[in-house]
Order: structure tokens, then sequence, then C-alpha cells
């Protein structure tokens, strides 16, 4: 409980064809949002709230990934953030753009290929287990 519990978070492009992506991974509702579960299945509602403003995006802030790249990075904080006790515990992993597509076409000037707004939903991670030890 007293050590800290770090994620390593990737998103890959699966398509067929390249992609744009947000470089920024910020925490919170509609970016990357850790949820995690304990043995019974129930959500743990800890007073730690992830919560960052991103700030107004630039086009530097976005990366293309071809069809099988990646990005990623570690996501971490204390034990006692993620969870209220010592046990077994499912993390997961969403990430939600924050941006739409008509933003990104009209103020962000961004080039003619698919780009990952948030009216394409959310992507979920697998489950990920962890036991977590006074």
């Amino acid at each position: 409980m007293h050590s800290a519990i770090r994620l390593v978070v990737v998103r890959e492009n699966r398509g067929e064809e390249s992609l744009i992506v947000p470089r920024q991974w910020g925490g919170g509702v509609m970016r990357t949002d850790i949820h995690v579960f304990d043995a019974k299945g129930h959500e743990v509602r800890t007073d730690f709230l992830a919560d960052e403003l991103p700030p107004p995006p630039k086009p530097y802030d976005f990366i293309v990934l071809g069809p099988g790249e990646f990005v990623g990075t570690h996501m971490g904080a204390a034990a006692k953030e993620f969870v209220n006790a010592p046990g077994e515990y499912e993390f997961v992993v969403e990430y939600t753009s924050y941006l739409s597509e008509d933003y990104a076409r009209e103020v962000m000037k961004m080039p003619d290929m698919p780009f990952w707004s948030r009216a394409r939903g959310t992507v979920t991670s697998n489950r990920i287990k962890l036991r977590v030890t006074p």
C-alpha cells in the first residue's frame, strides 16, 4: 500500500491505414481514465481524482501512427490513490479523445487522413490483474 503502482499504457494502430492520435495522455474523464475493480467485480472508489485539463492543442501535439505502430507512456501513482486496502484487483484503462473531428479539421487543419476523434468512441484495454500487499 505504500508503494506506487506504475502502468505501461500503449495505443496501437491495428488498422490498415495511418491514423492521427494526440501525443498527450491527460488523465481523467474524456482522456485516459483508469478503472479499478475488486475481487468481487465492484469498481473501487478512492478520494483521488485524476482529472487534468489539457492545454489547447497545437499541431505538434499529434502524431501519425502507421499500421502496426504504437505509442506509449508510463502512468502511475501511489497505491492508495487506486485502492483502499490490500487485495486482488483488476485494472482497466480507457482512452477517449477530447477533440471533435470538426475541431481537428477546421481549427487545427489536420491532414486528410483518419483521426481518432471523440466521435470514434472509447478504446478499452484488457483487464490487468494486480495483487496489492500491505
